[in-house]
């Protein structure tokens, strides 16, 4: 995105922003969702007329850059699901958000009240799962167990955008390691393997992983692994 002649703006209300004419790259700065600011969602819906727009954020402030002109069309989001993981899950969308057009967040229904805020300040979709949606029995579900696969194709079902990106809530982006997804996923001649290796961090261990950012017509399959393939 262009940066020259940004016009900053500190603004607490979400209303305002939306009235102003854009007529040159803009800044506008919120307050973070969790500190009493608006949600992203919120934010999203009322900027994106304005033209392409780009937010990322502290745990503090809200960052919103918007060139004038097409937006054109939305390419990634982050799909990920989560469960009382609150800090993991803030640190691992804070990690991609500037990279993604949107973000869906699934709540395991056993999840704490806390991770279903962050979820709520940070997603433009959040929806929830319970044992018979993934598959499992009361007994599997009191027990503990889970479906990843099947809880994760829940969320990859609801994208919207032609790429999704999947982090766990124990997952982050490395920030060290220079990114830019849109870049990558609009190159020419690279739409026919549809996978790409980005750099996550796990439990403070970089790792390669060539599924987190994929087509979203993929689908996870296997219980333990995870794997994705193409449907049919």
């Amino acid at each position: 995105m262009t940066t020259s002649s940004r016009d900053v703006v500190d603004s607490e209300s979400l209303r305002v922003a939306a009235k102003r004419t854009v007529g040159r790259p803009t800044r506008f700065i919120f307050d973070n969702p969790m500190c009493g600011g608006p949600k992203l969602a919120e934010v999203r819906t009322a900027l994106r007329e304005k033209g392409v727009v780009r937010i990322s954020a502290t745990k503090a402030k809200v960052f919103v850059d918007i060139d004038p002109g097409d937006p054109g069309p939305a390419l990634i989001s982050l799909d990920t699901i989560a469960r009382s993981s609150a800090a993991g899950l803030e640190r691992a969308i804070l990690s991609a958000l500037g990279q993604v057009d949107a973000v869906l967040v699934g709540i395991d229904g056993r999840s704490d009240e806390e991770t279903r805020k962050v979820a709520e300040a940070y997603a433009d979709v959040v929806w929830g799962f319970e044992a018979k949606d993934i598959g499992l029995t009361d007994e599997e579900w009191g027990a503990d167990r889970i479906h990843f696969a099947n809880a994760r194709n829940l969320g990859r079902m609801q994208v919207q955008t032609p790429w999704a990106l999947f982090l766990d809530s124990d997952e982050f982006i490395d920030p060290s390691v220079p990114i830019d997804l849109r870049n990558a996923v609009s190159a020419p001649g690279d739409e026919g393997y549809g996978c790409y290796a980005i750099c996550v961090e796990v439990c403070g261990a970089e790792q390669m992983d060539p599924q987190r950012l994929a087509r979203s017509e993929f689908r996870w399959w296997s219980h333990t692994h995870n794997q994705l393939a193409i449907v049919g």
